[in-house]
């Protein structure tokens, strides 16, 4: 059952007995003549009521956004030469706390302000039903009241573009300035984001005529001082010698600002294609160790009569010493082009709470603490530093790392992960991108850092006929469904469909139908990445070529991967799937290199099994066939000698790319899987040494006096991939020299959990057996559990270790990407 406000027993103080008091003190501070004095506090009394005269109690019934402590009243003053401005921000506050009854509630107090003040609503009226908050949304509506000694009271409207999520808000936010009148160039104006850029609000001159004004509220995270200008460059007029003092004197530190976000507006009028006037306001509460250094701050940014005017205003609302709090002072903002400068400072109530001042330890080097900028972040899918959230990020399908993040971020949008990467970089927080956490052996885990969920970003967002765009935290199992009904899919599927794009992205990327199509990544034709500085960057062989390299298969040490532009081909609704049974491996490889070189097959591989009776080796060869239309596989297996045995089934593709998905899932349902060790081990071996290669390890293998062995361990695999090195075009996929080579995986699984030394075990078997490999001339395939040091990295990568060096050095100079893999020492 929802609580309900309650008015206020004797002597408790109401929302009324506090607005109205500060409100007064403010008014004879600034001298304003009586009839205006009374005239203001007879207006804010109207504005509060019903709920004015509840009690406020010790803590928010109903949390506000108007103040850090919840507080639903905010007040601010404006000076500007000889003039001043006092105003009233408020939240129409209901009895019962839902986004429809605080909806009810402004448009209640709408009905009051044009009943009794003239307030025009028909603005408003064109627009409402775009803003009107859907659950989820973080407000309804916010009124304003502005006083001056010269004239009656002015009324604002504050209201949400984000009522509908906030990737609906630019949508909504131009909608409303098409209805209300204005051109298509103001729109543009209006709704261009830069990287890092929020819709906040969406505000109204409850009044008429041609100068009535709209505004459109940014924030801005992680935004250094020429983001800001660059936002404000859009006012005609602009320079930004017009806000030198401001940058100087009020952050007191050096940019970029990763506390509270810096916002702005920009004001249009009737009429204008550009804005009339812009604002800045910093957010200098966080920015300060307490109130009287705010006041000092800002008495150097005034001017003549400003200082008198100010602190008289200060003096009369301040109801503490400054030196005991921060938090009384909450925005500093200066406005640029029409009307001319004019400074504002918000005054928070402290309705609920008092901030305690920071530990003096030097002001300009202050930088807010990551806990308190992670706190602060808006990210559409949540900032968890809990236990249950970081635990589960700890881990990955390996189960054999266990690395224990500070935080996990889930954005929504690439300018959500823009902003955890500027907020990490600035503190020098290290991060990883996750996607599934599907790795092996740690590759999407970070000891003390940041691991960005990428679940978040899981759009398809357009699909033609020879690509599909898609985020990186879709999977490819998302991807086959949605281009599977058009007759298409992606050259190259892997077994398993639940990983992400972003992924196996930075990885590779193989599986049969790799022998002539090459891997996942040699069939992306654009990127957009976020590099280690958080700068968004396209890339494609044509544009940032170099990038483009280093980013696929490059294990996010550049750039994490945001979104991907893949090449689809068509693909028949069929599959034939042959499997010949071999007793020994000599016949295996023998049919395996002949299917190979004939290129007329659409998938290849190979399986060994450890049984007791003694190793049963599989070829498996697929076909894609249309219904009714079934190929001819005696032609395509022509020549070969009889297997042992050999099956035939046919599948809908659909069905066929399903099968490790849905046993997975079954496993899942029925066992202690997620909770099992898998050291996989994975190597490429040139074609000359494969065969003494598996020859010795099968042996090893299945000496053994259970079924499977202990070094399979539970459901454990073998699997052989051959690879025509003339489809592996990405650099960064290092494969042995050589026109064939092949993939050989070990799919080792612990039998059950918790099995410490059988997996360290098992670490030490795949070192040993990689190191053979690559005495052979073999490569490690980097999903591999085999533990590496940066030497061995410079020898797996060779003449590329130094190109991705530079690289990063340049677009990750202070190693925050993924730095847990050991790439550079």
């Amino acid at each position: 059952m929802q609580q309900r406000a309650v008015r206020a027993a004797p002597g408790e103080s109401t929302f009324q007995d506090v607005g109205l008091g500060l409100l007064d003190g403010l008014c004879a501070a600034a001298r304003l003549p009586p009839h205006r004095r009374r005239q203001a506090l007879h207006t804010l009394e109207d504005m509060l009521a019903p709920w004015g005269s509840w009690s406020v109690g010790d803590q928010p019934r109903f949390p506000s956004d108007i103040s850090d402590d919840h507080f639903p009243i905010e007040h601010s003053l404006a000076v500007s030469g000889n003039d001043i401005e006092i105003r009233v921000l408020l939240e129409a506050q209901a009895q019962i706390r839902q986004l429809s009854d605080f909806w009810a509630a402004g448009c209640a107090l709408n009905a009051l302000l044009a009943r009794r003040y003239g307030a025009d609503l028909q603005r408003f009226e064109q627009i409402a039903e775009l803003f009107e908050p859907r659950a989820g949304a973080r407000y309804a509506m916010w009124h304003a009241a502005c006083f001056t000694e010269r004239a009656d009271p002015t009324f604002k409207l504050y209201i949400n573009p984000q009522a509908r999520g906030r990737e609906h808000a630019p949508a909504i936010v131009a909608e409303a300035l098409v209805r209300l009148g204005f051109s298509s160039e103001a729109v543009k104006v209006a709704t261009a984001l830069r990287p890092g850029g929020t819709l906040k609000f969406f505000a109204l001159d409850l009044e008429r005529g041609s100068n009535a004004r709209v505004k459109v509220y940014y924030a801005h995270d992680g935004a250094d001082r020429r983001r800001i200008e660059a936002e404000l460059s859009r006012v005609p007029g602009f320079s930004a010698a017009a806000l030198e003092t401001f940058w100087n004197v009020i952050p007191n530190q050096d940019d970029p600002f990763v506390g509270l976000p810096v916002t702005t507006y920009l004001s249009f009028t009737e009429g204008d294609d550009r804005p009339t006037s812009g604002i800045v306001h910093f957010p200098v509460r966080d920015y300060a160790d307490d109130d009287q250094e705010v006041r000092r701050r800002v008495m150097a940014l005034l001017e003549g009569t400003e200082r008198e005017l100010y602190s008289r205003a200060l003096s009369g609302f301040a109801k503490r010493p400054l030196e005991e709090g921060v938090g009384l002072q909450t925005y500093v903002a200066q406005r640029v082009g029409h009307g001319g400068r004019r400074v504002t400072v918000y005054l928070s109530p402290e309705g609920y709470r008092v901030a305690p001042p920071r530990a003096q330890s030097g002001i300009a080097s202050r930088r807010a603490s990551f806990e308190s900028t992670l706190a602060r972040l808006e990210f559409g899918g949540g900032v968890s530093t809990e236990g249950a959230a970081r635990g589960e990020a700890s881990r990955d399908m390996g189960g054999l790392v266990s690395r224990a993040p500070r935080a996990v971020l889930r954005p929504r949008s690439i300018e959500d992960l823009q902003i955890a990467v500027r907020a990490c970089r600035h503190h020098g927080v290290p991060l990883v991108a996750r996607g599934q956490g599907r790795t092996p052996f740690g590759q999407s885990q970070i000891e003390g850092g940041v691991v960005v969920d990428m679940g978040g970003l899981g759009s398809i967002h357009s699909i033609s006929d020879r690509a599909v765009t898609v985020d990186a935290g879709v999977t490819w199992h998302s991807v086959l469904r949605a281009t599977a009904p058009r007759g298409l899919a992606p050259p190259v599927l892997t077994a398993f469909q639940g990983l992400s794009v972003g992924g196996t992205l930075s990885i590779g990327g193989l599986s049969g139908t790799s022998y002539k199509r090459g891997a996942q990544v040699d069939h992306v034709l654009e990127l957009e990445v976020v590099t280690g500085e958080g700068e968004l960057v396209t890339c494609s062989p044509d544009a940032n070529s170099d990038l483009f390299d280093m980013v696929r298969g490059g294990l996010g040490q550049c750039a994490v991967i945001a979104r991907a532009k893949l090449a689809l081909v068509p693909t028949p609704a069929w599959v034939r799937h042959v499997t010949r049974r071999y007793c020994s491996l000599p016949p295996f490889l023998s049919d395996m290199r002949e299917l190979v070189a004939r290129a007329e097959l659409d998938g290849i591989s190979g399986t060994f099994h450890l049984e007791a009776e003694g190793i049963r080796i599989e070829l498996n060869a697929v076909s894609f066939m249309d219904a009714g239309a079934a190929p001819n596989m005696a032609n395509l297996l022509r020549g070969l000698p009889d297997p042992a045995e050999q099956t035939t089934r046919d599948l809908e593709r659909l069905a066929y790319y399903s099968e490790v998905d849905e046993l997975v899932t079954r496993l899942q349902a029925n066992s202690a899987w997620d909770q099992l060790a898998r050291p996989w081990f994975d190597v490429f071996l040139p074609n000359s040494a494969v065969d003494d290669y598996l020859a010795q390890v099968l042996a090893e293998l299945s000496a053994s006096e259970d079924v499977g062995g202990p070094e399979l361990g539970a459901l454990g695999q073998l699997h052989l991939f051959p690879l025509l090195t003339q489809h592996l075009k990405s650099p960064l996929l290092r494969v042995p020299p050589g026109s064939l080579v092949h993939l050989f995986d070990i799919l080792s699984c612990s039998r059950r959990p918790g099995d410490d030394a059988w997996s360290q075990r098992m670490l030490a078997r795949n070192r040993r057996l990689f190191e053979r490999a690559r005495g052979d001339g073999g490569t490690r395939y980097n999903i591999a559990a085999v533990p590496f040091t940066s030497e061995d990295w410079k020898t797996q990568l060779g003449p590329r270790y130094d190109e991705l060096r530079r690289l990063k050095q340049k677009l990750d100079p202070d190693n925050i990407l993924n730095p847990g893999l050991e790439v550079f020492s």
